[in-house]
């Protein structure tokens, strides 16, 4: 417990970069690595690199390149979607659509409501529905962005 420490080269001062990394690989490797565009894919794809040329020199077997292999693109994978998620924006459509509904609502809500509040009341009670829906979709677009 107490006792535990880990070993110095895990330590996060001795990390290297992906750039250093990308020095031991072969230019045609390290090339399609930088290739790719994102940091995350060249480091994954360097990282692969290593797992075939550890393979070449035997230090790792079939079996166990092929579990680093998929966990490293498992990670990958895992990192794309993320990118979907952050990147991906509200179509277009569906956003017209959708303030179209918001104002034939606003506009047609006063006839809805005119026998449950009167006239005194229609102006505030339009007025705050109207904001409440309103400023919800402004604030989700927000979010979106």
């Amino acid at each position: 417990g107490a006792d535990f420490a880990p070993h110095p080269e895990n330590e996060v001062a001795h990390w290297r970069s992906g750039y250093e990394i990308l020095k031991e690989l072969s230019i045609e490797e390290a090339e399609v690595c930088q290739g790719s565009g994102q940091e995350i894919v060249w480091c994954s794809s360097a990282m692969l690199a290593c797992i075939c040329k550890f393979q070449d020199l035997e230090v790792l077997d079939g079996d166990n390149g092929s579990m680093v292999s998929s966990s490293i693109m498992g990670l990958e994978q895992v990192f794309i979607e993320c990118m979907v998620v952050r990147v991906q924006g509200t179509p277009a459509p569906f956003i017209a659509h959708h303030r179209t509904i918001m104002t034939i609502f606003c506009v047609t809500l006063p006839f809805a409501i005119i026998n449950k509040v009167g006239w005194l009341l229609m102006v505030p009670v339009q007025t705050v529905i109207s904001f409440a829906f309103l400023g919800s979709e402004y604030v989700s677009r927000e979010m979106d962005h």
